[in-house]
């Protein structure tokens, strides 16, 4: 997924599994936020979420899960949500 975020006090991306829980929290990252990922160039964030990681630093691992939620807070700002494309790539493998 890629998007453009302003520069707000908080926003996050979490995975979760089925049932809304984290995966894996205590071993390993299954978020991102405006403090932690990487930005491009251009200031957009793009983050990959898949089983294997392809190279580059906004990676979340699935750790096997097949399906799962996912959701972007965006917290503490009157500025609107911005524009998210998300794209499916088909495993390399």
């Amino acid at each position: 997924m890629r998007f453009s975020p302003a520069e707000v006090p908080y926003w996050g991306l979490d995975i979760t599994n089925y049932w809304f829980e984290p995966i894996s929290f205590p071993t390993h990252r299954s978020h991102l936020n405006n403090r932690t990922a990487a930005r491009e160039a251009d200031g957009s964030v793009k983050i990959i979420i898949g089983a294997g990681n392809p190279g580059g630093g906004n990676w979340i691992d699935t750790r096997g899960h097949v399906e799962g939620m996912m959701m972007l807070r965006w917290s503490r700002t009157p500025l609107p949500v911005p524009a998210i494309e998300s794209q499916v790539i088909e495993s390399r493998r």
